[in-house]
């Protein structure tokens, strides 16, 4: 039995109108029409209210006469896509740790004071551009490889997918083109000699704004 035909049957038998049942739930009478409706589905929270007020089993509600109804399948799906959330938070947190490092190894290098002493010996920071560069690499391909997933899992499921989700992957791609842009300019500065240095910071940075706005839109 769907949750459509369980709702309203709840509601009937306890002889209540849309607006009664809405008024004890705490939600709009809209929201009790959608669910009758089949139009949506209401969060664990409502359930749980559901089952104390008309005593009713948790199991009953989620899982339905045949053991898998709509209500089921609505949170496992949104169980999964909250563990996919989770997953972008920490892969773009560790990706955006990895350019800042990147970018503060390049500019301290910039920055630095470089010297030859009496003795003919160079003094210098030597080690921060590889390092800057292998932060950047790294943090970009972090990037690269969760915005991929996501996209890749977005279009297997292109008929469910929200606007928010949608904007999602958009903004990784956007992220993606505008983190392999900004390094290309860093590395056309350090081996031309060019000022596009700062620009391609700049872009980066702009590739990361890009990819904390995806993954807001995804959490909304």
């Amino acid at each position: 039995m769907k949750f459509s035909e369980q709702i309203r049957r709840i509601r009937t038998e306890n002889e209540l109108t849309q607006e009664q049942l809405a008024e004890q739930l705490g939600v709009s009478r809209q929201a009790i029409s959608n669910w009758e409706n089949n139009r949506n589905l209401p969060d664990i929270e409502i359930l749980i209210s559901i089952t104390k007020i008309f005593h009713l089993s948790l199991d009953y509600l989620i899982l339905g006469d045949d053991g898998m109804g709509n209500m089921a399948k609505k949170l496992v799906k949104d169980g999964s896509e909250n563990r996919r959330a989770k997953m972008n938070l920490i892969s773009i947190s560790i990706g955006a740790a990895l350019l800042f490092l990147g970018i503060a190894c390049i500019g301290i290098k910039a920055v630095s004071v470089e010297y030859v002493d009496a003795a003919g010996v160079l003094h210098e920071n030597f080690f921060l551009l590889p390092m800057g560069f292998l932060f950047l690499f790294s943090g970009f391909i972090v990037f690269l490889v969760t915005g991929i997933r996501n996209i890749v899992s977005g279009f297997s499921d292109s008929s469910k997918s929200t606007g928010g989700q949608r904007f999602f992957y958009i903004g990784l791609c956007l992220g993606v083109v505008l983190l392999c842009t900004g390094g290309f300019l860093i590395l056309l500065a350090v081996n031309a000699e060019t000022s596009t240095g700062i620009l391609g910071i700049a872009v980066i940075l702009g590739g990361g704004g890009c990819f904390i706005a995806a993954l807001r839109s995804w959490r909304h």
